[in-house]
C-alpha cells in the first residue's frame, strides 16, 4: 500500500541517516520530496541518490536557523512540488557537553539548528498550509534524550525537551486548522553522529568510545540501539493517514526502554 501516494514532503537534515532513510522510504510509498540541509554538496549527493527531479526528488540548501532562508525554503518547495503536505524537522546537531562543560556558543548553536530550526520550520509550513487548506502532516524527530536525563548531552537534551513541548503546543494550536504534529523520540541510533558523541562522551564517563556504545545496548530490552529505518518507520506512520486521528504525541522508538 502506497501510504503516501500523492503527497508532497519537505524533509530537513537531509545529509543526516535518519533523513536518508524517512526519504528512501517516502520514496517508496509515493511521496514527492523536497530536500534541505545547510550542506550543498552533500544535499546534491542525497537528492542524485534518489533520483533527483526525474523521480520527483527536489533539494534546496538551507540554514534552518535562519528565518529568511526557511521562508524561501518552503517557496521553492511550493513552486516545484505546487504545495507541501507533509514537514519533518530532522536537522539537529549534538556537540556533548554537561552542566560544567557545555560552552554559551555551543548551548547557542544547538538551541538554534534544533529548536529554534524547528519552530521556523513549522512556522512557515503551517502558514502555507493554512492558506491552501491542506490537512497537513508535521512530524519532529526529538529524543529519548528529551525526556531522560544524560549530563553529557544536557544542552542536546534540553534542546529536544524543547521539541516536545513545542510539538504539543503547535498541535493544540493548528489541530482546529486541520494540521497534526507529533514526533519521534528515538533512544541512541546507530549514527555517525552517535559514533563522533563517543569519542568525547565516552571517556568523560570513564569509558573507551566502544565501551559506551555496547553500553546503550545493555539499557535496551531489545538489545540492540535504534536503526535510522527503525526511526523512518515512525515518522512514516505518523506522517501518513494511517494516523489521521494522531496529534500532539511523542512516539518513542526505544526498544523497550520506558519512558513515563
Amino acid at each position: 500500500m502506497m501510504l503516501l501516494n500523492g503527497k508532497n514532503a519537505i524533509i530537513t537534515g537531509a545529509a543526516g541517516e535518519v533523513a536518508e532513510a524517512t526519504a528512501k522510504l517516502f520514496r517508496r510509498h509515493g511521496a514527492r520530496l523536497f530536500l534541505t540541509d545547510v550542506s550543498a554538496q552533500a544535499l546534491r549527493d542525497r537528492a542524485e541518490t534518489l533520483g533527483g527531479e526525474a523521480e520527483g526528488v527536489y533539494c534546496g540548501s538551507a540554514d534552518v536557523t535562519s528565518a529568511e532562508d526557511v521562508r524561501n525554503t518552503v517557496k521553492s518547495a511550493v513552486d516545484v512540488m505546487g504545495g507541501v503536505d507533509i514537514l519533518v524537522n530532522s536537522a539537529g546537531i549534538n556537540p556533548p557537553g554537561d552542566l560544567l562543560d557545555v560552552t554559551a556558543e555551543d548551548w547557542d548553536k544547538i538551541m538554534a539548528v534544533n529548536l529554534r530550526g524547528t519552530m521556523l520550520m513549522i512556522q512557515a509550513v503551517a502558514r502555507h498550509m493554512i492558506e491552501t487548506g491542506r490537512n497537513g502532516s508535521i512530524v519532529n524527530v526529538a529524543s529519548l534524550a528529551g525526556r531522560v536525563p544524560r549530563p553529557p548531552l544536557l544542552a542536546y537534551g534540553a534542546s529536544k525537551a524543547g521539541v516536545i513541548y513545542l510539538t504539543r503546543t503547535a498541535a493544540v494550536g493548528l489541530g482546529p486548522k486541520g494540521i497534526r504534529v507529533n514526533a519521534v523520540a528515538p533512544s541512541a541510533i546507530d549514527t555517525r553522529m552517535l559514533r563522533v558523541a563517543a569519542q568525547t562522551s565516552g571517556p568523560a564517563e570513564g569509558l573507551t568510545p566502544e565501551e559506551w556504545l555496547s553500553s546503550w545496548s545493555t539499557k535496551v530490552p531489545l538489545g540492540r540501539l535504534a536503526t535510522p529505518s527503525d526511526v523512518a518507520n515512525a515518522i512514516l506512520f505518523l506522517a501518513s493517514d494511517e494516523a489521521a486521528f494522531i496529534s500532539g504525541q511523542t512516539l518513542g522508538v526505544t526498544g523497550g526502554m520506558i519512558i513515563d
